[in-house]
């Protein structure tokens, strides 16, 4: 039998029908991957003098004398929990090994640990870290493998992957010109980038100076999953040079939570936006008239009755006109 450059022969004078014997080989000790051949040679006669002979040959895989292995607890995840990266470097060799250990955080998650260590594994020893790191957005993440650098090598982890669940909203501020250049249409744009429908309460602070005449500058509303949302007021301002952002808290159906802020918005930006065709379900809240939108609607009434008054009277009298004529 032959591994790499080393010769095991064995000589069994008689051997019964239906016996298996195991062979162990002590492998290289490399600080590196690489590959051995084991080729096993079997030659011998049976009882009436035949002679035979069988090879066989197999490859396989000598790993480093420091190995690493990471993984990441749970696989799946609602965005306000948090994952246990934990990381473990075994030293098959037979010296006490200096370790330089760095990981990676991948895009997406955050955490407050220390990800690199320096430290010395004896031999058949290993040595566990273990660290928490939060997700800041939803969806699958690769997350990357670690390395541990030693004796001027390197071993590597496998990568592996996450997935987060939960809504994911962002907010954007727009400002619309109408007919007055003192009256601003203020529109706010809310997203769910997630795969997690959520309520959102919406706070617009006004600052002095401005006067809400259209709308409502706070308001709840239903955000499915993957949808947008437009809402919209309209002002008008005398010496002001802009609005701050507005806030967006949001809870999902699991109690996940959370408080995002828009972009503020200068008065003299002009944005053009299409409107959502399906826009959000609007929570059951008590339906308010701004003062501007009840004088509209005022005016529309007394048009209408008006007409309905007017158009009679006028049709009688060109009637009788034509009948004295």
């Amino acid at each position: 039998m032959h591994a790499g450059e080393q010769r095991y022969t064995m000589h069994y004078p008689v051997i019964d029908s239906n016996i298996t014997f195991n062979v162990t080989i002590d492998p290289p000790v490399l600080p590196y991957q690489s590959n051995l051949s084991i080729t096993a040679s079997v030659n011998g006669r049976i009882w009436n003098g035949d002679y035979y002979s069988v090879n066989r040959t197999r490859e396989v895989v000598i790993t480093p004398y420091i190995t690493v292995e990471k993984s990441v607890t749970p696989v799946e995840l609602n965005i306000s929990e948090s994952a246990i990266v934990t990381i473990t470097v075994r030293n098959l060799g037979i010296k006490r090994t200096d370790i330089r250990l760095t990981d990676t955080v991948p895009d997406g998650f955050e955490t407050d640990a220390i990800t690199g260590w320096t430290f010395q594994i004896a031999p058949n020893q290993s040595q566990s870290i273990t660290y928490p790191m939060s997700p800041k957005d939803v969806g699958r993440f690769e997350i990357p493998g670690c390395t541990a650098e030693y004796d001027g090598y390197a071993a590597s982890s496998l990568p592996c992957s996450v997935t987060v669940h939960g809504p994911a909203i962002t907010a954007a501020k727009m400002m619309l010109d109408t007919l007055d250049s003192h009256t601003k249409k203020v529109v706010i744009r809310i997203k769910n980038r997630g795969d997690r429908a959520a309520n959102i309460e919406v706070i617009d602070e006004i600052p002095a100076g401005v006067t809400v005449i259209s709308g409502d500058t706070n308001w709840t509303a239903r955000i499915l999953q993957d949808e947008a949302y437009n809402h919209s007021y309209i002002i008008q301002y005398e010496g002001i040079n802009s609005l701050p952002p507005a806030s967006v808290r949001f809870v999902d159906d699991y109690g996940n939570h959370g408080t995002v802020e828009s972009n503020p918005v200068a008065m003299e930006e002009n944005t053009t936006i299409e409107e959502i065709a399906t826009p959000a379900t609007p929570a059951e809240t008590p339906t308010t008239i701004g003062s501007g939108e009840l004088a509209i609607l005022l005016v529309q009434i007394f048009i209408l009755l008006g007409c309905i008054f007017f158009i009679p009277v006028m049709a009688g009298y060109l009637l009788l006109r034509n009948q004295e004529e």
